[in-house]
């Protein structure tokens, strides 16, 4: 059993104890999904944070979350956030999409329709 060291390590939606480094938008095949980089004030780790929602649509929110290293940060652009979060080896996710459930994944995450 892995013992979690930081409350950022545990799959909620938001910590309050972000630092938020870099915002934008991906905007790739009409998504315009919410794309932030954060660093947790009590540990430093950073975060590749990932939103999106559709409107139109019941039960589409989703969000991802990855951990991601200093030189990956300098890298790192809105439209090659899904890219990141789907090479990293875990990540968490949650949302509506996910019936409220925060859980750990792994792989290209869906953020279509």
């Amino acid at each position: 059993m892995e013992i979690i060291k930081c409350t950022c390590e545990t799959p909620c939606t938001y910590s309050p104890n972000w630092d938020v480094l870099m915002e934008g938008v991906d905007e790739t095949e009409g998504r315009f999904g919410d794309v932030s980089v954060r660093r947790c004030s009590e540990c430093g780790k950073l975060w590749l944070c990932y939103h999106v929602e559709y409107e139109a649509f019941t039960k589409s929110g989703r969000w991802f979350r990855c951990l991601i290293t200093e030189n990956e940060l300098k890298h790192i652009k809105p439209e090659n956030a899904v890219d990141v979060i789907g090479r990293s080896e875990w990540y968490f996710r949650g949302g509506s999409y996910f019936n409220g459930e925060a859980t750990f994944a792994n792989g290209k995450p869906h953020v279509g329709l």
